[in-house]
């Protein structure tokens, strides 16, 4: 079977899994060439068996393994300039935010905020040699709505949210075009990770704690249990990143999932005391 060089390039961080994987395999069925991002070696020597995906081993918290993969994308980019940057490399971190550590706070920003920016800083000048380059942030409904239990986690998408908007502006007509996914709930190992997080929080809390949040954090995982058939798959996600790729005037943001518009739409017609008490309802405390 003969298969057509790829003519376009996409680097996409965080594609050991969930949304970054989806996303690498929809490209490569499109005939990309991408180049995926990942943080170990075993999920490097398996997306090595797909064609069209060239696994990185990039961290984006490193300034060097940035500036590195950066580098190998630009000596071996052969016909293709890197088009299109998929930022999803995230962590979350949950709690209280009155309890929830300043180095926990550290690692979230690291990862969600500085990790982007040290992308961004690197990439540029090699997204400024295509024609028509993009850059595609994966923020949240977070990113607008800040829920209980996620402080820090809300806190990152909504730097993001402004990080973009700034970068945006600044670049103006000639610059890469900028859009942030803002998803709900999906289905993916970071959020699958949602109970495990919970139940270790719970175990390292005080009884002052306890007594404080307990009830708010075995709602919360009531909640995540009950949405479980209702949240969405990485592949919608993915099928959303590629179409603000190929579009001519993509989106400056947009929500992505039923959840994440009907809590937009809440929340925008709503007085925010009503939205508050709609919130505080749902993970009400003893």
């Amino acid at each position: 079977m003969n298969f057509e060089r790829p003519t376009k390039s996409v680097l996409i961080t965080g594609a050991s899994s969930g949304i970054g994987e989806a996303t690498a395999h929809l490209f490569a069925e499109n005939n990309w060439r991408v180049w995926a991002g990942v943080r170990n070696e075993d999920d490097y020597f398996r997306l090595q068996q797909f064609r069209g995906i060239e696994p990185l081993m990039l961290d984006v918290r490193s300034e060097e393994q940035v500036a590195l993969a950066v580098k190998q994308i630009s000596d071996n980019h052969e016909s293709c300039d890197l088009d299109v940057l998929v930022a999803n490399a995230g962590i979350v971190k949950a709690g209280p935010i009155e309890f929830a550590s300043i180095e926990d706070w550290r690692e979230q920003f690291e990862t969600n905020v500085f990790g982007v920016v040290r992308l961004l800083r690197a990439s540029m000048p090699l997204m400024r040699r295509a024609s028509d380059p993009r850059i595609i942030i994966i923020g949240s409904i977070n990113s607008r709505i800040g829920m209980p239990l996620l402080g820090p986690y809300a806190a990152s998408k909504h730097a993001l949210s402004g990080l973009a908007d700034s970068f945006r502006r600044e670049l103006g007509s000639d610059g890469p075009k900028v859009s942030v996914l803002e998803p709900g709930a999906v289905d993916t190992p970071l959020w699958g990770k949602a109970n495990e997080i919970a139940a270790s929080m719970v175990a390292s809390m005080s009884d002052e704690e306890m007594q404080r949040y307990g009830d708010v954090i075995g709602r919360q995982r009531r909640k995540l249990t009950k949405q479980k058939n209702r949240i969405c798959s990485p592949e919608v996600i993915a099928k959303k990143i590629v179409s603000c790729a190929a579009s001519s005037k993509p989106p400056a943001h947009l929500l992505v999932g039923k959840d994440a518009r009907l809590a937009w739409a809440m929340h925008s017609v709503l007085p925010s005391g009503w939205f508050d008490r709609i919130i505080r309802f749902r993970t009400k405390p003893n």
